[in-house]
């Protein structure tokens, strides 16, 4: 007769993958705050998204970085082509008024200075976290749904943001520029 073969000893296994996991989620959970800290640092700058007339809006293109959650980034950044194709459809799209360039340095900068009092903050973001992007007003709401339309999912783009419209009387945030 055989003998059964013997029970594995759990100590002889290989490692468990889980700190590999661990760590990925930890990344993917770090991206994914840095994403929305900078939208909503884009947010807060950019409000009103009025201008001299009052039925301009603002359009944010933010680029791809190697920390973004969007798939389609594959996780680097965005190419100087990348950019300057963006750049030029932007420029020659029906309505657009004007286009402004961030880099990612600029955008960090900034960063900083928003969240100094906020350490916690600080510490969640590194030089490349935050995505460079264009600002791009355009004559109104039909010019920046188009622009969206457009400029959503090609390469080089993460994510692309109409900003809201401020309440009326609502006063200029520390980001507006004034």
């Amino acid at each position: 007769m055989n003998a059964p073969p013997p029970a594995p000893d759990p100590a002889s296994r290989p490692p468990a993958r889980r700190p590999v996991l661990v760590v990925a989620v930890a990344a993917l959970v770090l991206a994914v705050l840095v994403a929305t800290t900078a939208v909503f640092v884009w947010k807060r700058r950019d409000a009103p998204t009025t201008t001299k007339s009052s039925s301009e809006v603002t359009v944010s293109v933010f680029l791809c970085t190697r920390t973004a959650a969007n798939p389609k980034c594959g996780r680097t950044n965005a190419t100087a082509q990348q950019k300057a194709e963006v750049e030029t459809e932007l420029k020659r799209m029906p309505g657009v008024r004007k286009v402004e360039y961030e880099s990612f340095e600029e955008a960090y900068e900034r960063f900083k200075k928003v969240f100094a009092d906020r350490p916690d903050m600080l510490r969640s973001a590194r030089l490349g976290d935050i995505p460079d992007s264009y600002r791009v007003r355009v004559a109104g709401d039909r010019e920046a749904a188009a622009l969206q339309g457009s400029m959503r999912g090609r390469p080089g783009v993460d994510q692309v943001t109409i900003q809201p419209r401020p309440a009326a009387g609502a006063r200029r945030g520390p980001f507006s520029g004034t």
